[in-house]
Parts: C-alpha cells; sequence; structure tokens
C-alpha cells in the first residue's frame, strides 16, 4: 500500500502538514539501500602516503533521493535537468508588479555572473549547479503574472503557520490555470516531472510584497512545504512560498537568493540545521556559519555528501591523508562509528578542508543583510560529528508517533513499512538539530555538529568563528573532542580510537595524518 493513501485512511495528513514547513522543518521519509562494509584497520605504514580522496572516494551510496512509493510526500530531484515552475503572484489589494520586480525574480532565479543577468552573488540555479559540482541544473521557468480569484487579506486570514493558505492558492491555481508567455502550461507534461515520480518536481510563489515590515509567519514568510489537498488530481508536490521583500534583503536590485537557495535545499529533502525551540537558545549545532543554518555560505560536506553530490573516504587504514579545498574538490574523509553502513546515513566524524573561496567567498567577506555574522575568514580542516543513522518509526491512528530501535547496520536493504488497520512503522532518519522535539529526534542527539578546536560546544554558547577551525600543528583524539564524544565514545556506543595530526596547511592542500 502507497504510504500517503495509508496515511489518509489513518488521518495522519494533516499531522505531517504541521511538520512540512521549512520553519518546523520537512520531515521526509528517507529510503535506501545500505550495505556492510569491511572496517578492517592496517598497520600504519610511513612509506605510504599522501592518500588522496579524488584516487580512494567514493559517492554515498545512498542519497535523499533515493526515495520510493512508500514516502508520504514526493521530493525534488537532486541530480540532473530539472524545471521549477516559479509563479509572481500578483495580489490585486497591493502594489503592481514592475517591470524591474519581474526582472529581479528571474535574475535571482537564474541569473549568473559570468552572464550579467546576476551581479550581486550567485541565483538559485547557478548556486546549486556550482555546489553539485554541476550534478544538478535547475531551469525555473517564470509565469506570466497571476492574479488570484480572491484577496491578500484572505490569504492572511487563513494563515495558520501550516501551509494551508498557500494550499488553496495551488487550488486556486490548477482550477483557473497559468501561463508561460501567454501558452497555457500543461501541469501533466513530463518536463516538470523528471523523476518520473507523478509529480511536479516543484512550484514556487512569490508574492508582490516588497515591505519587509509586513512580512512575518502569517504573512507572506519564506517556506518550504508540501502539497497535501484532498484533491491531488493536480500533481503538486513540493512548493515554495515567498515574499518578494526577501529578494531585497541584501540586494537594491532584487538579486539576494541567499533565502531562496536555503528554502531549496529543503526541496531537495534537507533539515534545517538551527533548532526550532528558540525560545531556549540562539546558537545551534552548526554555530550558525551553514546554508541550512543561517542561509549563509555554502553547503557542509555531509550536506553534500548525502545529496550524492561529493566523494569522501572512510578511513579503514591509518596513512597520512591529502585534503585539496572542499569549494574546488568536493572531498571528504570519513571516520566511521561501529554502525557505519557506507552511506551518508550513519554515525561517523566528517573532514574538509574549508577554504574562503567559491561560493563561500561572498559572505566571509561581508556581513549578511549588515547583520549576520562572517562565515570563516581563515583557512583550515572543518570537522563534523554526524549522526543520521535510521530507526524506526511508528505512526498511529491517534496521531501519535513513538520510536522504536535503530535500524541494524547489516541489513542489505531498508525494511519495508509494516501496518496494520491503525499503525505503520517504517524506518527513518532518527535525529535532527532539534533535539526536544521527540517525533523527530529519537534520542536527543543532533544530526550535525561542528567540532569545535576550542574544546567547547558551540550549542547555545555563540556563532562559529576562526578559533573553531583545526590548524597545523593540531592534534585531534578522543580526549581534545570530549565535548562531542562523551568519554571517546560514538553516540552508539562504539570507541573513537583514531589520533589525527594535522600536518600541513597551504592554499593548494591540507594534509593529516591518521593513526589507530
Amino acid at each position: 500500500m502507497k504510504k500517503r493513501n495509508f496515511l489518509k485512511t489513518l488521518g495522519l495528513v494533516s499531522v505531517f502538514s504541521l511538520f512540512a514547513i521549512s520553519l518546523t522543518s520537512c520531515k521526509e521519509i528517507f529510503d535506501f539501500i545500505v550495505d556492510n562494509i569491511d572496517l578492517g584497520i592496517n598497520t600504519y605504514n610511513p612509506d605510504d602516503f599522501a592518500k588522496t580522496v579524488q584516487e580512494n572516494g567514493n559517492y554515498s551510496k545512498f542519497s535523499y533521493q533515493d526515495l520510493n512509493e512508500t514516502n508520504v510526500y514526493p521530493i525534488t530531484p537532486a541530480r540532473g535537468n530539472v524545471n521549477i515552475l516559479v509563479v509572481p503572484v500578483e495580489w490585486s489589494d497591493l502594489t503592481a508588479y514592475s517591470n524591474n520586480n519581474i526582472a529581479a525574480i528571474k535574475a535571482a532565479f537564474n541569473g549568473s555572473k559570468e552572464d550579467d543577468t546576476n551581479n550581486y552573488w550567485e541565483s538559485v540555479k547557478s548556486f546549486y549547479y556550482k555546489s553539485s559540482n554541476g550534478l544538478l541544473n535547475f531551469n525555473f521557468e517564470v509565469a506570466d503574472k497571476y492574479v488570484p480569484t480572491y484577496s491578500s487579506d484572505r490569504f492572511v486570514n487563513d494563515a495558520d503557520d501550516y501551509g494551508t493558505e498557500s494550499k488553496d492558492l495551488l487550488d486556486d491555481i490548477y482550477k483557473k490555470g497559468l501561463k508561460i508567455n501567454g501558452e497555457k502550461v500543461n501541469f501533466a507534461d513530463s518536463k516538470w516531472d523528471s523523476n518520473k515520480d507523478g509529480y511536479i518536481d516543484g512550484i514556487w510563489m512569490i508574492y508582490n510584497e516588497k515591505d519587509a515590515s509586513r512580512v512575518n509567519s502569517d504573512r507572506f514568510w519564506a517556506y518550504v512545504t508540501n502539497y497535501s489537498g484532498d484533491n491531488l488530481t493536480s500533481k503538486f508536490g513540493k512548493y515554495g512560498n515567498c515574499a518578494l521583500s526577501f529578494l531585497y534583503s541584501d540586494s537594491l536590485n532584487g538579486l539576494d537568493a541567499h533565502t531562496l537557495i536555503h528554502e531549496t535545499g529543503h526541496m531537495l529533502g534537507l533539515d534545517d540545521y538551527y533548532d526550532y525551540n528558540s525560545s531556549k537558545n540562539k546558537f545551534g549545532y552548526t554555530g550558525g556559519l551553514d546554508m541550512m543554518d543561517l542561509n549563509i555560505g555554502e553547503h557542509n560536506a555531509f550536506t553534500k555528501h548525502a545529496l550524492g553530490w561529493t566523494k569522501a573516504v572512510a578511513v579503514s587504514e591509518a596513512n597520512t591523508y591529502t585534503l585539496k579545498p572542499f569549494e574546488e574538490s568536493y572531498d571528504s574523509l570519513i571516520i566511521p562509528s561501529s554502525s557505519y553502513n557506507g552511506s551518508a546515513f550513519s554515525e561517523y566524524l566528517l573532514i574538509e578542508y574549508y577554504t574562503p573561496t567559491g561560493l563561500f567567498k561572498l559572505d566571509s567577506k561581508s556581513n549578511y543583510s549588515n547583520a549576520y555574522p562572517k562565515f570563516f575568514t581563515d583557512k583550515g580542516l572543518r570537522i563534523w560529528h554526524i549522526d543520521a543513522r535510521l530507526a524506526y518509526q511508528t505512526y498511529k491512528s491517534n496521531n501519535t508517533f513513538t520510536w522504536g530501535s535503530y535500524v541494524s547496520n547489516s541489513i542489505s536493504k531498508i525494511p519495508e513499512p509494516v501496518s496494520t488497520s491503525t499503525t505503520l512503522t517504517e524506518a527513518t532518519i532518527a535525529h535532527t538539530n532539534s533535539i526536544d522535539d521527540k517525533t523527530r529526534n529519537k534520542d536527543g542527539h543532533p544530526l550535525i555538529e561542528i567540532v569545535s578546536r576550542t574544546k567547547n560546544r558551540l550549542y547555545n554558547n555563540r556563532y562559529a568563528t576562526n578559533s573553531d577551525l583545526f590548524k597545523k600543528g593540531d592534534v585531534i583524539n578522543s580526549s581534545n573532542i570530549s565535548q562531542v564524544l562523551d568519554s571517546g565514545k560514538f553516540y552508539d556506543g562504539s570507541n573513537f580510537s583514531a589520533k589525527l595530526t594535522v600536518d600541513d596547511i597551504t592554499d593548494e592542500a591540507a594534509t593529516l595524518t591518521i593513526e589507530f
């Protein structure tokens, strides 16, 4: 049975809407096959040195895109040529779009510094093409202005923080029709469904509200969620919601795509890396410096590995390793736990060589919107503790959720969902960076946490700074990263027995020796 039909039978569709908005995250169900790997450790041979990730690395065997018909909602593909609809929604009771506004929308989604169509930074298209090493090529087709059949006041009054007002607007668009250059859009055209899952790959709605003071969680806020209406004949899947004002946050010409890039990450299945419990803390586990945290910089090595864009070496032998700058090599190293399963969806330490170049450069040079912290201005090794293990979760007909055990790393493929008349049990990612949300976090572990050179945890403490990067001469072992690996153990209980020594860092590469 397809899960989305099952949930409708149980009356759980409305519950999943609650978790779908990017402000409360997109709850994706990840389905992929995981293989066992040999974690045998060889004796360190000083004559066998300078192993490179490019020569020995592997892509994650499975990514966020490896979903099947058991998923609650469809996902926007992260590889290939992907067409996304962009709809400039013009409310008749608000200031009409100018030609410059429409040009700004087109430039923010499709522009490029290379052809002078976006001289601010990057568009959504150019960012993701570069970030994915050319594996993802978005084409955002901007529709003609769409005037809804009802007022913006009704839209605002319908707002409930769970996206229902935008769902109603999508129904309005589907019934009334949409045009591009005067030609009616055929939503059933296969061009809108590159992964052939029966759902449109994605649709953005941009509203003619340029006054940022009038934008809040109840009025044209920026988020991505899932279409969950009863009438699924429209085949809408992921959709984005955003006021025009966000495009002007750091650009007088409306070319700022920071927010659009972050929210498009949710279309690809990514979670927010900040903690939703903002009343409890200001600083999250990634220290603010990440595209899925404060909307700045670039995606980190875990994000890219989980999307299937980068190589990584799971270190199984003592050696000296070379990492070129992550921005140009897309490479990283993994120190595995005993539950490592050969994919990004395990527990491990992840090492990348950060440099303030490429997509990181702009936000390392200036404070975004004159308010955000600068990205790292120095170069050094950035180390992450990842706990992206799978666990069983059961959804019940009374709208409750319970966690079961972690999925064994010895399985050859993900277990099929098991359903009864009142429950559905399946495997899903066990953790997010909102550690107190028990419906989305099994054991209160962060999904991704930066390991600081200062030996202090950044959570609820401060934003990340250059002091958190590992430099030449630094040694990393169980005793000096105990803030994230208590008593030198991974969360799965296995020992962290490695010793990492940073031998050298130059503009061209970082070298480190790993011993066990």
